[in-house]
């Protein structure tokens, strides 16, 4: 960043996320209909919100939060946050930018956005997070959801990498059968 560049406020990334977001007719349709705005997602506006962040390979908290916002969710960075401090959605990768100097941002897994709803759908009712976070149910998700990453690992490495693919085993038994890694 150059020194007279200003650093952007989260509002600012947020303002322009939306906006980015509302340019794509298909999902201009998911936000609004009739001017209105729905609330939660349902499983059809997941498919296509999934279907437009594939082409990233992931999502940014700005377009996490923007998503909700749009539908009329009260919903904010913080809140994001707070799930990911508590393990109710995946951690992000660093991927960098091309070009030079332009830096890296945090891309989210594309299950993000749905993980942040059948969450919001859990704590409208009576169930808290922390009743959440416990739920044997979503323990049971998450481990599923750790397979299929390292699966989708394992699948990129050659022969000669045949050592981290028996670890990455290794590791996705021991999430099976529920012990910590």
């Amino acid at each position: 960043m150059s020194p007279r560049q200003k650093k952007k406020s989260e509002k600012q990334i947020l303002d322009e996320t939306m906006a980015e977001l509302l340019e794509t007719p298909a999902l201009k349709r998911v936000f609004f209909s009739n001017g209105r705005r729905y609330g939660l997602l349902t499983q059809s506006d997941l498919s296509i919100i999934e279907t437009y962040f594939w082409q990233f390979n992931g999502v940014t908290s700005a377009q996490v939060v923007a998503t909700f916002v749009l539908r009329g969710v009260k919903f904010s960075s913080a809140t994001f946050r707070k799930y990911g401090q508590m393990g109710l959605v995946e951690k992000s990768t660093r991927v960098g930018l091309k070009g030079k100097h332009r830096g890296s941002r945090g891309l989210f897994p594309l299950g993000t956005i749905a993980r942040v709803n059948f969450v919001k759908n859990k704590i409208s009712g009576d169930t808290t997070l922390e009743e959440l976070k416990g739920d044997k149910v979503w323990l049971s998700v998450n481990k599923l959801e750790e397979v299929v990453r390292l699966l989708g690992d394992v699948t990129e490495l050659s022969k000669a990498d045949m050592r981290k693919v028996k670890a990455m085993q290794k590791t996705a038994e021991t999430i099976i059968s529920g012990n910590s890694v």
